[in-house]
């Protein structure tokens, strides 16, 4: 299965820790992945205007999927634009927002928290998890202190690691990385903490497969 990783802005660096856990999970999984970024999008999508200016490039991607050969695809920002309902069938090829599977997931467990990019966006987050039905066991959604993950240094590890505990440690069993820049230093944290670390890119792409063989 061919399957298309959208980061819908323009920043190189979240883009290349996006190709890496998606090379990952392709050589893991047996499927081939391909990465790709707006490059006349926001360097990074923060609020819904963010999300809104980005939709309409977006569904210009959507729409040459079939002729590209691919198979699905990932929109791979926590925010799901240009995705209201958090994924969408186009030419019976499934589109996964990554928030929307992330979410999907920690909610099927027991109780979750998410780390938000930024805590002027909880709020949305909280109305986006809502709008998925997935509020139920959502039990801590906080921001994160830091906006350079994508950097993998060992100060962003251990700011990323303290926050994660911290949600963990409100009761959160589960905890989703509501940023794409923080993918990369996902294992890391895995080490250092008690509750699940969910990926949302690694989350969306199991997805689209799961769709794809539903949809195909």
């Amino acid at each position: 299965m061919k399957i298309l990783v959208l980061n819908p802005n323009s920043s190189r660096a979240t883009t290349r820790v996006l190709s890496r856990v998606a090379g990952d999970w392709a050589a893991a999984s047996g499927n081939e992945v391909v990465t790709e970024s707006l490059p006349q999008a926001p360097e990074l999508l923060v609020t819904q205007a963010d999300n809104e200016l980005v939709a309409g490039q977006i569904w210009q991607r959507i729409a040459r999927l079939a002729d590209d050969g691919f198979d699905a695809m990932v929109i791979a920002c926590h925010g799901d634009p240009g995705l209201p309902d958090g994924w969408a069938v186009q030419d019976r090829r499934p589109v996964v927002g990554m928030g929307w599977a992330s979410m999907q997931l920690a909610a099927a467990g027991e109780g979750w928290g998410v780390l938000c990019v930024t805590e002027e966006i909880v709020a949305d987050k909280v109305e986006q998890a809502a709008g998925y039905g997935l509020t139920g066991d959502l039990i801590v959604a906080r921001g994160a202190l830091r906006r350079d993950y994508e950097t993998g240094s060992n100060a962003a590890l251990g700011c990323l690691v303290a926050e994660v505990t911290e949600i963990a440690a409100a009761g959160a069993a589960s905890v989703v990385l509501g940023c794409g820049a923080m993918s990369g230093l996902a294992d890391a944290v895995r080490e250092r903490v008690s509750a699940a670390v969910i990926v949302p890119l690694a989350a969306a792409l199991d997805q689209s497969v799961l769709l794809a063989c539903a949809t195909g």
